[in-house]
């Protein structure tokens, strides 16, 4: 999303930048986790690039639907009769409509991720014992042979809806990235 949301309209050499931009970042973040071994360090930096392409998302949205913006920049740019003025009026009830529309998907947005960070400080608040009782019920499991220990493993493992995260840290510092690796 970084990357999108930076390089929209940009040139070849502009997007080029924003890419080395956002490798940069991610190169940093991982090195410096890694270094750190504290996840909510890898949690801040998230949050606080989820923030910037939220914010920078909403001031491209205002600026370029908000019918009272358009107007200032056909002015600026010597287009203010380009259109007629039932056309004109119709675009701008359009823009005007779209906005109401992303304002109402916003809150939905923002739940998603403010539900993806709960799950995400309740892993890192409970993730031993959780690990615990995933390898007492596993061990009763396979003891009986049973095989829903692999569904249950699947239940438990809720990383996947993180996107990428668990591909690109090691838990818990070990080196590895599967959650569910025995340690």
């Amino acid at each position: 999303m970084f990357y999108a949301t930076f390089s929209h309209k940009r040139s070849a050499e502009g997007a080029l930048l924003v890419f080395a931009l956002a490798v940069f970042i991610a190169t940093f973040v991982t090195a410096y986790y890694y270094h750190i071994k504290d996840p909510l360090f890898h949690q801040n930096a998230f949050a606080l690039l989820t923030v910037v392409v939220f914010v920078k998302s909403l001031y491209g949205m205002e600026v370029s639907l908000r019918p009272s913006r358009q107007a200032k920049r056909r002015v600026e740019v010597g287009r203010a009769d380009a259109n007629d003025a039932t056309e004109q009026a119709r675009v701008d009830q359009r823009d005007r409509n779209i906005i109401e529309t992303m304002y109402q998907m916003i809150p939905v947005g923002l739940g998603s991720i403010a539900l993806g960070f709960l799950i995400w400080n309740l892993d890192n608040a409970f993730c031993p014992t959780l690990r615990q009782w995933r390898r007492a019920v596993e061990k009763e499991s396979l003891s009986k042979a049973n095989p829903q220990h692999f569904s249950f493993r699947s239940l438990l493992s809720w990383g996947p809806r993180e996107g990428t995260r668990d591909a690109l840290v090691s838990v818990e510092g070990q080196g590895t990235a599967d959650p569910m690796r025995e340690e």
